[in-house]
């Protein structure tokens, strides 16, 4: 099938069959370049050539590798193999438009390693990051300081009142980033040496946080 596999590589016990035990298939196929139709082809998934799935490696024979819900080949939307990494086109460190988008990863359920499930945050299963979703390649989507896990505290994928809003920079409105008002950025308020940054107004004084803290900062300055 010219995936780069030997034939005898494909069919490990030569009997010129595809094997299939109970009711999954054990073997490549080596008269399909595709044998799990996820569309990337067996060679690139099996990255060595040696008829065995690896660690390192899709599975050549599970259209969905690390069982998140999203197909291998769309994860990896160039179907070559590799995690592409997001490009900061505009040099300012955060995912903005005109930025090219980054890949999830096949191999794991969380690509990102931001505590939220890939299924969760790519809710649509599409392998890109919509608008109203957070990126399964970055660990902080809004680019606050404060990692999606850590805001979406129960990391379903689903903003909730008692949270601050990983797609919103500045939960509150109030001009102050949420990862400074959360200065140890433990998803807590902690009352007498934080802001709040679910609330506009923490102390209750009718002036808004990013009035009374005039840079902006998150700290308390001396005068």
């Amino acid at each position: 099938d010219g995936d780069g596999i030997g034939d005898g590589c494909e069919d490990a016990n030569q009997n010129g069959q595809v094997d299939v035990s109970g009711d999954r298939v054990t073997e490549t196929d080596p008269f399909d370049d595709d044998s799990d139709d996820d569309g990337i082809k067996d060679g690139i998934e099996d990255a060595d050539h040696d008829g065995r799935f690896d660690a390192n490696e899709t599975h050549p024979l599970r259209a969905d590798t690390d069982g998140d819900g999203i197909d291998d080949g769309v994860e990896d939307r160039n179907l070559d193999g590799e995690v592409a990494l997001w490009v900061d086109a505009d040099g300012d460190g955060c995912f903005t438009d005109g930025d090219e988008p980054g890949e999830s990863d096949p191999r794991t359920m969380d690509s990102d390693m931001d505590l939220i499930a890939d299924y969760h945050e790519d809710q649509n299963l599409d392998g890109l990051c919509g608008i109203d979703e957070t990126c399964a390649f970055l660990v902080d989507t809004d680019c606050d300081a404060l990692p999606d896990g850590r805001e979406d505290k129960n990391r379903d994928g689903v903003f909730n009142s008692h949270e601050t809003d990983p797609l919103r920079a500045d939960s509150d409105a109030d001009g102050i980033l949420d990862g400074l008002e959360d200065a140890n950025q433990n998803g807590v308020w902690d009352r007498g040496l934080e802001t709040s940054p679910r609330h506009f107004d923490s102390d209750g004084d009718h002036i808004a946080d990013g009035v009374e803290d005039r840079n902006q900062n998150g700290r308390l300055d001396g005068f």
